[in-house]
């Protein structure tokens, strides 16, 4: 009796609980209530992990499989840098109605505003549409819209350099207002040159030739900065020879009461004295540097002879290089000068004036050379700051873009040769030269 009484018990419990596959009905309802929410939750790294690798194969050059990962990426995200990334690649790739529909979609009512929570997503978004209405030939709506962003900025951030270079590049792009361009470029360089980093003031194209010279001894480019200082020296021996007589000139007519003398006047002759010691200054900083860089390419005699004219004007070599500015900092003169000289350059070209064009270019295009060497040299691999594979295409880029002004203006020469070496070049660097590489 007592077993079966127990048995009985027993059985009766089994009755009244539920069985396995029961109990855990209730999680498994939860589970799938959470589900949603736990996958939404891990949604943004899952795009990313999704955009790397779309990122990478485009920069691998399978640009077009690339492109059509991340419309399919972007399509369900919020992820406003994402789709801004896709409008770039899509402008590349000269789809720009695409790429133009895709932006007024992202931040179209924001574009002229400064509304936006992230102002570096509505600047880019702004120069992709404007870059491609250029391409499509609407000039005047792609100058509007930048003039309206930059407008749209209080007036020391409009009044900025970066600011300035881009209003008057895009108005060399458009041909507009090519004069109010000219100024506006040559009054920033001035500036720049003003605020010399040389314990010798000399101007800012004066800055960016001897940056060139200093980095090409790490970048195993001594040639190309040897050409590039005696290409500066030449025009210098011009320009000194020009303000020397301009000065004397001067002196001459109020010395001898042909001009009455005023205040005007002083202020004259102090700007044209400024100029030439400016001039003179940096011929002693060039012939030094180009004398470091002879003795280290076996130019001894050639060398031996600059040192000798440092020398002769009353300097001494060793202090005048002692007094330049590392190649880390010089590094930074490189980048400025390769996009500020190769505006001006542009702008120059665009208005007819293709001599001092060319000067311009020359010179933008070997800091640009030599920075871009710089990137496989501990100069640019730091603790700081390791060259990621995204630097080294924009800097390709960079180099292509200014190697195509350049060709503009052999081909506008009809100088072929030259021409079709920047353009063999461009293509060597992976891009097709053209009006729409810019």
């Amino acid at each position: 009796m007592k077993t079966h009484t127990s048995q009985s018990q027993s059985n009766s419990g089994e009755s009244t609980s539920p069985t396995w596959p029961m109990r855990y009905i209730p999680m498994v309802f939860i589970g799938l209530l959470l589900l949603p929410l736990a996958l939404y939750s891990f949604q943004p790294e899952i795009v990313q992990w999704r955009a790397a690798q779309a990122i990478q194969e485009y920069q691998n050059g399978d640009q077009k499989n690339a492109i059509a990962d991340l419309k399919v990426i972007t399509e369900d995200s919020n992820d406003v840098k994402l789709k801004l990334r896709l409008a770039g690649w899509l402008k590349k790739n000269e789809d720009t109605d695409q790429a133009i529909e895709l932006v007024d979609r992202v931040v179209g009512k924001h574009l002229g505003a400064t509304s936006m929570p992230s102002r570096s997503n509505l600047e880019k978004a702004t120069y992709i549409k404007a870059d491609c209405l250029i391409m499509q030939g609407k000039h005047e709506q792609a100058i509007e819209l930048i003039e309206t962003l930059i407008n749209s900025y209080s007036e020391s951030e409009s009044q900025s350099i970066q600011n300035r270079n881009s209003i008057s590049y895009y108005r060399a792009l458009c041909d507009k207002d090519l004069n109010a361009a000219t100024r506006d470029m040559n009054q920033v360089i001035a500036d720049l040159g003003n605020d010399s980093w040389t314990k010798f003031p000399v101007s800012f194209s004066g800055n960016v030739a001897v940056a060139v010279g200093l980095v090409s001894r790490h970048t195993d480019q001594r040639l190309q900065g040897i050409e590039t200082i005696s290409n500066r020296l030449e025009k210098l021996d011009r320009l000194v020879q020009g303000s020397d007589f301009e000065l004397k000139n001067q002196l001459y007519r109020f010395m001898h009461n042909f001009v009455p003398l005023n205040k005007q006047m002083d202020r004259s002759v102090e700007r044209s004295r400024k100029l030439l010691d400016e001039y003179r200054n940096e011929v002693i900083v060039s012939k030094s540097v180009l004398a470091l860089l002879l003795e280290e390419t076996d130019s001894l005699p050639e060398a031996m002879r600059m040192r000798n004219e440092v020398t002769d004007a009353g300097f001494d070599c060793e202090e005048v290089l002692a007094s330049l500015p590392s190649e880390f900092r010089s590094l930074a003169t490189l980048e400025s000068g390769a996009t500020l000289l190769d505006t001006r350059g542009y702008v120059l070209f665009v208005h007819g004036n293709h001599e001092s064009s060319l000067q311009d270019l020359d010179l933008a295009i070997a800091a640009s050379e030599v920075r871009r060497k710089s990137m496989d040299t501990p100069l640019m691999n730091t603790t700081d700051m390791i060259v990621t594979d995204s630097m080294r295409t924009s800097s390709r880029r960079n180099l292509a873009v200014l190697l195509n002004h350049r060709m503009q203006v052999y081909d506008k020469l009809q100088e072929t040769k030259k021409a079709k070496l920047d353009r063999d070049r461009i293509m060597e660097l992976g891009f097709k030269p053209g009006p729409n590489l810019f």
